[in-house]
């Protein structure tokens, strides 16, 4: 008996066909997606053109309000409904894999698309070239959909590297004529009292945190605290 040979039906061809196109199209920097493009791309789940779809939104993010036109609206209307549609581990790829050239366009989207990702943080933590503690910190209020026990020990692991951070300001200590003076130096130069906790100038502590991004650190110990115990928690049998 034969054995059946495989299949492609209609709408599939047309799409692959379509991803290559556009894939040649988006490496053009004045080509952006129609809105009418964005909702095929949705639709047919499109991976492959992540990183280039996301280099447009971050155009478009860069862009002022008054120069935008039609095709950048479109990016920014759309482009957190495609990368919520597409498996989660080539979204992380695509969106972790470009945190410099809007960091704050960036944090939006890992908190509008759940796409929290503690082993990705601890990866961007340990790039000894930048110093990334604020923007990992920002990120800390973000989700992702859903936790489990190896999620958990990710994430434990995450917060006791943003409670153990290296400084970058310095305690300076010196000797005067009229005795030793000690005074705590931020990371941006500023001279203040040994007693500030954070620079008087900028804000920033000696971990180059500000006072509120501590908080964020507080928050996000809480929530891991809260997942420990609904993750240990164990439903109630009946006799």
């Amino acid at each position: 008996m034969d054995t059946p040979s495989p299949s492609i039906i209609a709408d599939d061809l047309k799409a692959e066909c379509l991803k290559q196109r556009y894939t040649r199209q988006l490496a053009k920097p004045e080509v952006f997606p129609s809105a009418d493009n964005w909702k095929y791309i949705i639709e047919h789940r499109m991976t492959g053109i992540g990183s280039r779809l996301y280099r447009k939104y971050l155009v478009s993010r860069m862009i002022e309000d008054k120069d935008r036109c039609d095709y950048h609206q479109a990016a920014l209307d759309n482009f957190i409904s495609y990368i919520k549609s597409v498996p989660r581990d080539y979204a992380l790829k695509v969106v972790y894999g470009d945190i410099e050239s809007c960091p704050e366009a960036t944090i939006d989207v890992i908190a509008e698309a759940q796409l929290f990702d503690a082993p990705s943080l601890l990866k961007i933590l340990g790039d000894e070239n930048t110093y990334n503690l604020p923007w990992v910190t920002e990120c800390l209020t973000a989700f992702q959909p859903e936790y489990n026990i190896r999620d958990l020990a990710d994430m434990k692991n995450l917060l006791a590297t943003v409670r153990n951070p290296d400084p970058v300001g310095k305690i300076v200590t010196s000797r005067t004529l009229l005795g030793q003076t000690t005074r705590y130096v931020c990371p941006n130069g500023h001279n203040n009292d040994a007693h500030d906790n954070y620079c008087r100038v900028c804000g920033l502590n000696i971990y180059g945190l500000t006072e509120a991004q501590d908080n964020i650190i507080d928050e996000y110990e809480t929530r891991v605290n809260t997942l420990e115990k609904m993750l240990n928690k164990r439903p109630l049998t009946t006799d």
